[in-house]
C-alpha cells in the first residue's frame, strides 16, 4: 500500500465514512483526478475497493456532475470479467463508487515474471477480455485505459478487467486544465494524445498493443519485429491493423479483431511441421521404394479377387445340397426305418425358409432410428450469478458448482434474514449462458429445497437489469425440490432463473441452493 507515501491532504482521507457505511483505511493507487482506496465496508463486514475524485476537485462541479452519471452507468455493468460495481457514494466534497476488492496478480506483473504466452495460452483469456470489452460496449461505455496493469488473474473468479469508464468527466478536466494524456502508454491511442474522448476504435488500438504485449513481452516493440515473435505472418497483420494511427484503418470492433486472432491460430495449427517459411521442401523419388510399393499392391489386389471369385462359386462344389444331406443322415440314424415320401414336410420347411427371408429383407429395409433432434442436449457454455438489485455478488466462487456433475457440490445464494430476501429486493438469480443461440426444449433445476418459486427468462443477450430480459418465459411456484421447466417455443442464447421466493427454510438464515442444471 501507498499509506506511507500519501500528502498531507490525502492522509485526511484516511478513517474516512461514506454515506456511513465505507470507512476508507488505506490507498491502492492515485490517478490525474482520481484516488483507489481499500474501505471497509460496515454493513457486510467486508474490504471493498473505493474509486473517488480527488477532494481538490470540489469547485468543479461539472467534472463531478459528469463523473457521478458515468458511474451510474459503470454501475449497470454485469459481466463476470469485468471488476464489479457495488454502489455509489460520496459526500459533499467527493464523488465515489465502490467495486470489489481484487487483489490479485495483474497480466503485466505475471508476463514480467514469467515472459510472453504462447498464442495458444494467450487466446482464451484474449477471448474473456474481449467478452468484456463487448459487454461494456453493447451498453454505451468505453474502457479508454486498458493495458495490462488492468487485468487481474483471479485463480477463483477468472480473468477481471478494471477501469472502465470516466473518460468524459476526465477529457472535460485535461481540456479545461491544459493537462497532456500520458504519452509514455503505449496502450493509449494516437488520438487520445490528441486530447480527444476515446471510443470503440480506442479500445481496439489499446486490444491491439494488448495483445502484442502479451505474445512478445514487451510494451515497445517496433513493427518490424514484431513478425520475429508470434508464429503466424496473419497475426502480425492483424495486430499491425488494430493498431493502425488512423482509427478509419484499424478493425470497426473488437470482435472483428477476435474474428482475425482466431483464424490466424487455426491457420497456425494447419500449419504445424512445415517450415519456418510455411513452404514444404520437394521430395526426392525413392526408386526401391516405388517398386516396393507396386509389388505390394499387386498381391494385395490378386489376394482380394481371389476372395471375391470364390464367394460367388456355385454351393455345389463344396458339397451336396441341404436334402440330400438330410436323408442321408436319417437313413444312417434308422437303417431299417422307410423312407416318408410324404412332402408336407419339405412345403413347410420351404414355406419358412420363404417367410424368414421376407422377415430378413423387411428388417433391412427399416431406417435405423435416430434420436429427436429436440431432445438434443444444448451446450452450455457457462454461468454466472445475477444479482442487479443488490451489490451484484450472489456467491460467483460457486457457480462452477454448477455445471460439474457432481450432485455433491452446490452452488448457494446470499443468506437473508427470509424467504422473501429480507425484503430488501425481489430476487436473485443464475444467468445460463449456451454456445449458440437455440430453440429449447426444457430446463432442469436439480435441488434439495422445497417450497421455492422463480421465473424464468429466455433471452439473446444478458440483461444489465432485470427489465432487460422483458417477459418470463414460464414460472415456477413452491417447488418441492427438483424442477423441470418446459420451454416450448422459447429461442435464446442465456436463460435467466429468477429466485423470487427462496423455499421452506425457517428463518433466520435463509438460502436459494442448486446442485446442478442441464438444458435441452
Amino acid at each position: 500500500m501507498m499509506s506511507d507515501y500519501l500528502s498531507p491532504d490525502t492522509r485526511l482521507l484516511i478513517g474516512r465514512k461514506l454515506s456511513g457505511r465505507y470507512v476508507l483505511s488505506s490507498l491502492i493507487s492515485t490517478g490525474k483526478f482520481t484516488q483507489t482506496w481499500e474501505a471497509t465496508d460496515l454493513v457486510l463486514s467486508r474490504n471493498v475497493a473505493v474509486k473517488l475524485t480527488n477532494p481538490n476537485l470540489v469547485s468543479e462541479t461539472a467534472f463531478l456532475s459528469k463523473f457521478r452519471s458515468e458511474a451510474r452507468a459503470i454501475s449497470r455493468l454485469n459481466h463476470p470479467s469485468i471488476v464489479s460495481v457495488l454502489d455509489t457514494t460520496g459526500d459533499d466534497e467527493i464523488e465515489a463508487i465502490v467495486m470489489e476488492l481484487v487483489e490479485e496478480e495483474t497480466l503485466y506483473d505475471f508476463i514480467s515474471r514469467h515472459g510472453p504466452l504462447s498464442v495458444h495460452t494467450m487466446m482464451p483469456l484474449l477471448n474473456r477480455i474481449i467478452d468484456a470489452l463487448v459487454h461494456a460496449h453493447e451498453h454505451g461505455l468505453i474502457h479508454g485505459d486498458l493495458g495490462p496493469e488492468k487485468i487481474f488473474l483471479c485463480p477463483d473468479r477468472g480473468t477481471k478487467v478494471s477501469g472502465f469508464g470516466f473518460n468524459e468527466s476526465t477529457s472535460l478536466l485535461e481540456v479545461k486544465q491544459n493537462v497532456i494524456p500520458t504519452a509514455a502508454s503505449q496502450f493509449l491511442s494516437p488520438e487520445q494524445k490528441n486530447k480527444n474522448v476515446a471510443d470503440e476504435k480506442s479500445d481496439v488500438f489499446a486490444l491491439g498493443k494488448l495483445t502484442e504485449f502479451m505474445i512478445t513481452g514487451s510494451e515497445n516493440n517496433e513493427s518490424g519485429l514484431i513478425d520475429v515473435n508470434v508464429e503466424n505472418t496473419k497475426i502480425f497483420k492483424a495486430i499491425l491493423k488494430a493498431t493502425a494511427g488512423e482509427p478509419s484503418e484499424r478493425y470497426s470492433s473488437v470482435v472483428e479483431f477476435q474474428d482475425d486472432i482466431e483464424s490466424a491460430i487455426s491457420n497456425t495449427e494447419s500449419n504445424k511441421g512445415e517450415d519456418s517459411d510455411f513452404a514444404r521442401k520437394p521430395q526426392s523419388i525413392d526408386g526401391q521404394r516405388l517398386f516396393t510399393g507396386f509389388l505390394t499392391f499387386g498381391m494385395v489386389f490378386t489376394f482380394v479377387l481371389g476372395i471375391i471369385f470364390a464367394t460367388n462359386l456355385d454351393d455345389s462344389l463344396f458339397g451336396s445340397d441341404d436334402s440330400s444331406t438330410s436323408i442321408s443322415t436319417s437313413s444312417s440314424e434308422t437303417a431299417d426305418a422307410p423312407v416318408s415320401t410324404d412332402t408336407s414336410s419339405e412345403d413347410q420347411s420351404s414355406s419358412d425358409a420363404t417367410n424368414e427371408e421376407a422377415n430378413t429383407e423387411t428388417i433391412e429395409e427399416e431406417p435405423e432410428t435416430s434420436v429427436s433432434p429436440i431432445f438434443e442436449t444444448v451446450s452450455i457454455s457457462g454461468a454466472r450469478d445475477y444479482d442487479p438489485l443488490g451489490d451484484g455478488v450472489e456467491h460467483p466462487e460457486l457457480i462452477e458448482n454448477l455445471l460439474d456433475e457432481d450432485p455433491s457440490t452446490i452452488w448457494y445464494s446470499e443468506t437473508y434474514a427470509n424467504r422473501s430476501l429480507g425484503f430488501l429486493k425481489d430476487g436473485v438469480g443464475i444467468v445460463v449462458e449456451l454456445k449458440k443461440s437455440f430453440p429449447l426444449q426444457s430446463l432442469f433445476i436439480e435441488t434439495s429445497k422445497s417450497g421455492w418459486s422463480g421465473d424464468i427468462y429466455v433471452s439473446e443477450t444478458v440483461g444489465a437489469n432485470l427489465a432487460d430480459w422483458g417477459t418470463p418465459s414460464t414460472s415456477i411456484s413452491a417447488s418441492q425440490g427438483n424442477a423441470t421447466v418446459d420451454l416450448t417455443g422459447a429461442t435464446g442464447s442465456t436463460i435467466l432463473i429468477w429466485f423470487t421466493d427462496l423455499g421452506d427454510d425457517p428463518p433466520p438464515g435463509v438460502r436459494m441452493e442448486i446442485s446442478e442444471i442441464d438444458v435441452s
